[in-house]
């Protein structure tokens, strides 16, 4: 008697963990494996839609898209500067100073990129 099984499989690592459970010895004799390996439904294999061949592989090779950089109103630094020039921060001048070397004439001029570490240098600042 001879057995022929088509498997299908919608991308390479589920075929690979298809595979890999086979290639694990069983307990059952062999010819009880082949009998349990068998489909139980009657229903074609390919009625399941699968996608193009690259896919798969355009799909893992593909980076992660980079965290949003937060919004110059939701960083904080609003809040920081107002408190810097208010008259009880008194750091007007400095705040100025540290806008233009961001290349910014105000705060919301500010690149997200830039965002850390003026800051980080606004926060020094205030506790000089």
């Amino acid at each position: 008697m001879q057995v022929e099984l088509k498997v299908s499989f919608s991308n390479m690592d589920e075929a690979i963990a298809f595979m890999a459970a086979r290639a694990t010895p069983e307990k059952a004799e062999p010819q009880k494996a082949a009998n349990a390996e068998a489909p139980k439904s009657t229903k074609p294999a390919a009625t399941q839609p699968t996608a193009p061949a690259g896919a798969a592989q355009e799909a893992k090779t593909t980076a992660p898209a980079a965290p949003a950089l937060p919004t110059y109103e939701k960083s904080g630094i609003p809040e920081k500067i107002a408190a810097a020039v208010s008259p009880a921060g008194g750091k007007r001048a400095a705040v100025i100073a540290l806008l233009g070397k961001f290349g910014a004439k105000k705060g919301g001029e500010i690149k997200p990129a830039d965002f850390a570490a003026f800051s980080l240098e606004i926060d020094n600042l205030m506790l000089a």
